[in-house]
């Protein structure tokens, strides 16, 4: 359990060091003077200065960041973020959005050379298709048995039958026919096999999980790009459909739609990450590309102290022809900021408590 949580908390920090590299790279090109790229957030352990550059590793492991000349402040020089054109500024801005969708893109396509699993009917034949939980209900039986998305039934047994589960039917109908009574699951969770005993709560045998049956395909190396970079779309569309819906449901006081749940960095490394290390390497890698996804569309929310927001400064800057105060931009940012460190400290807790 402790190695997964390292392996965890390492990953949240490489996508955030990976984002900061996208600004770092675009910045490089147009000759904007980078004074610092670190790792963790300060205080500092160690640094190292190659070029212009000094590159740091710091004690607290929530993120990255990178310091150029002429960014917090407008100064003087060819060389400063603050004298180059907008659209340099809007490109070097953007380079950490666009970093996340290329790691999306690139572990969707290793994923698809490694072999996916991909739903089909049930009169499809397949002597290798198998049926997974696709998601889980919160306190519904399913969830309170410990079953979580990526887990593969591979049989069914009640108290007087036993059947072998390779069709979402099979699964459907044995717990209508024994609703309410105890039912014996054996699942496959990566390498491993369990039993776990669900039961349902209504009679019609719902437990609260939602099933597809899967094989695994394997694409060719040049067929896996074109399904990284549909998926990515798709995988995009779909957060923005979902993170669309919650907001307007938070808004009106309505419930979260089924299976979205609020999560900070202790949620996703307890919820997500740590299970999907349970279940194996595809099941990680499909939460990096959620995660990687989600944090790319976060960051272009337009609050002032994300990506954004600045983004919307630079607009700004273009229509009117002169620079946002730089006092009240300064002020946006650091109220934001604040705001953002209290929702951040406020879902950790919640994710602490629950």
């Amino acid at each position: 359990m402790l190695l997964y949580i390292i392996i965890s908390i390492a990953s949240l920090v490489l996508l955030v060091a990976l984002h900061e590299l996208g600004h770092f790279l675009v910045a490089k090109y147009y000759n904007v003077r980078v004074e610092e790229f670190g790792i963790g957030i300060p205080p500092r352990i160690c640094a190292k200065k190659i070029g212009e550059t000094e590159y740091s590793l710091n004690l607290l492991p929530i993120g990255a960041f990178v310091n150029m000349y002429g960014e917090q402040k407008a100064a003087d020089g060819e060389r400063s973020f603050s004298q180059k054109p907008i659209y340099q500024r809007a490109l070097i801005l953007l380079g950490g959005v666009v970093a996340f969708w290329i790691v999306a893109f690139l572990l969707l396509t290793l994923m698809a050379m490694i072999g996916m699993p991909q739903a089909i009917i049930d009169s499809v034949e397949s002597p290798n298709a198998k049926v997974m939980i696709t998601g889980v209900e919160k306190d519904y039986p399913a969830s309170v048995a410990g079953l979580g998305s990526g887990d593969i039934i591979l049989s069914m047994e009640s108290a007087t039958e036993k059947i072998d589960v390779s069709r979402r039917y099979e699964a459907s109908n044995f717990l209508s026919n024994y609703a309410g009574e105890p039912i014996t699951l054996t699942i496959e969770r990566g390498k491993k096999q369990e039993e776990v005993v669900v039961q349902s709560l209504a009679e019609d045998g719902v437990v609260g999980f939602f099933l597809a049956r899967v094989e695994t395909v394997k694409y060719p190396w040049y067929e896996a790009p074109i399904y990284g970079a549909t998926m990515t779309g798709k995988i995009t569309f779909n957060v923005v459909k979902i993170l669309g819906t919650s907001a307007k449901n938070a808004v009106f006081r309505e419930e979260l739609p089924a299976g979205v749940q609020v999560a900070g960095p202790v949620g996703i490394v307890k919820d997500f990450f740590v299970g999907a290390l349970d279940r194996g390497i595809i099941d990680y890698l499909q939460v990096m590309v959620m995660v990687s996804i989600s944090l790319a569309i976060f960051n272009l929310i337009p609050i002032p102290a994300l990506d954004g927001g600045r983004l919307l400064f630079l607009l700004i800057e273009k229509i009117k022809g002169s620079p946002v105060s730089e006092k009240i931009e300064q002020s946006l940012i650091a109220g934001s900021f604040i705001v953002l460190l209290c929702l951040f400290v406020i879902v950790t807790f919640y994710d602490i408590f629950r």
